[in-house]
């Protein structure tokens, strides 16, 4: 009786429930990126809040800004603030390379240097696998998110035109210009370590300049 009582006790932490808000991982295998590279067995890194209505019209896809984690986001969500949870269903997402999702600081098989260069498409590619293979959604309401959330919301829409009512992008860009003598489509992924913060090159996707023309950003309203 006492060893079936221990075996209780070193397995109720293995069973306990995950609630929403709280930090959650979706394994969605090994993911082919835009340059031909693959990420081995990628994760992606989610956090929701909310409720699902019964209809699955209330989901809004949020991810991550630049050095930005889904934990971040959640001071930007609820009643009153950016998104509120008690109407909409809220899936936080940690982009590619922030040290949550698949990243050079966390990667047991592509550690630092040799994890791959990764693209804005890419991190669009892992968070639409994630959604309709992990959580099984075809359609979601809106994706948003500001800066390079923003970015991904216009990369959005171009391969995947169809699986959301609305994007919503603040402060983001379709487009990449040239500042000074680096050009801002060689972006910076940041994941935080020990020194601070993780540089990782990221480059837009070049099929997202197409969106300057093909996508036109208007006020969300429910």
């Amino acid at each position: 009786m006492k060893r079936m009582s221990l075996l209780l006790l070193l397995l109720a932490p293995l069973c306990a429930p995950v609630h929403a808000e709280d930090q959650q991982f979706a394994r969605i295998g090994d993911l082919k990126l835009e340059n031909g590279e693959v990420i081995h067995d990628c994760v992606v890194g989610y956090r929701t809040f909310g409720a699902e209505n019964p209809q699955k019209t209330n989901v809004v896809v949020f991810p991550t800004y630049l050095g930005g984690r889904s934990a971040d986001l959640a001071s930007r969500i609820g009643a009153g603030k950016m998104v509120d949870s008690a109407k909409y269903y809220v899936i936080a997402v940690d982009s590619l390379a922030d040290g949550i999702s698949s990243s050079p600081t966390n990667s047991s098989t592509q550690p630092r240097m040799q994890f791959p260069q990764i693209s804005i498409r890419d991190m669009v590619n892992a968070e639409y696998k994630m959604l309709t293979d992990s959580l099984h959604l075809t359609h979601v309401l809106a994706v948003m998110g500001f800066s390079m959330g923003g970015m991904q919301a216009f990369q959005w829409a171009v391969p995947y035109p169809e699986f959301m009512d609305k994007i919503v992008s603040i402060v983001g860009s379709p487009a990449t210009y040239i500042v000074g003598h680096a050009p801002v489509a060689h972006r910076t992924a940041c994941g935080r370590s020990r020194s601070g913060l993780e540089k990782w090159a990221v480059h837009e996707s070049t099929e997202a300049t197409s969106a300057r023309q093909r996508a036109r950003p208007r006020p969300y309203h429910a």
